[in-house]
């Protein structure tokens, strides 16, 4: 009967065993890659890959209002912004003395950092070991390249990888809370970005 395809299970297909290993080969060989790319996907949101020190973030938007969010966002969750440095501007202003060729050899754009601190994250800190105080205030970086002036990059210290080696189950997991409060911040902040 023309036109009418014979049913699939009555179809006999045989393949030998090169075949298959032909049929699969590609599948196989991009299986590294494939692998490597998922596991790597999800690490630029808790930390940088480069540095388990630190914790990097993206967004896209006008550099001066997703800072301006990120710091209403900080405010939101009850930090207290205590400082501000523009560091582009700052390096733009000393060019001269720094050499025309060396003063920006990255691209940099806007380079702004914030310090801010928690009253209560301080006190525990204090109150857990004196020599904790160092964590705080703490410290976010916001930055812009000119080669994508839109893209704001944020980055800070991890709490919880500077307490990791203390002997103090209470250090750690202080470390882990103001972590958590931290990204919490400034995700919040960034939200509508």
């Amino acid at each position: 009967m023309a036109g009418i395809e014979e049913p699939l299970a009555q179809k006999s297909t045989s393949f030998g065993t090169e075949e298959v290993v032909a049929m699969w080969r590609p599948i196989f060989a991009a299986i590294p890659t494939l692998l490597i790319a998922s596991l790597m996907s999800g690490l630029g949101t808790a930390a940088d890959t480069r540095n388990p020190a630190l914790w990097k973030h993206h967004t896209t938007g006008d550099f001066a209002e997703v800072l301006d969010a990120i710091k209403f966002g900080l405010e939101t969750h009850q930090f207290t912004i205590t400082s501000e440095q523009n560091l582009s501007g700052a390096l733009e202003r000393n060019k001269e003395a720094l050499g025309e060729m060396r003063w920006n050899t990255i691209g940099f754009d806007h380079v702004q950092a914030v310090h801010f601190c928690s009253l209560l994250f301080n006190l525990d800190a204090i109150n857990t070991d004196i020599d904790l105080a160092v964590l705080c205030p703490f410290k976010l970086v916001a930055y812009t390249t000119r080669a994508a002036p839109r893209k704001v990059t944020v980055i800070t210290i991890r709490p919880s990888y500077l307490v990791q080696h203390e002997p103090s189950a209470k250090a750690k997991e202080l470390g882990e809370q103001m972590e958590q409060r931290i990204i919490s911040a400034i995700k919040a902040g960034m939200e509508p970005f």
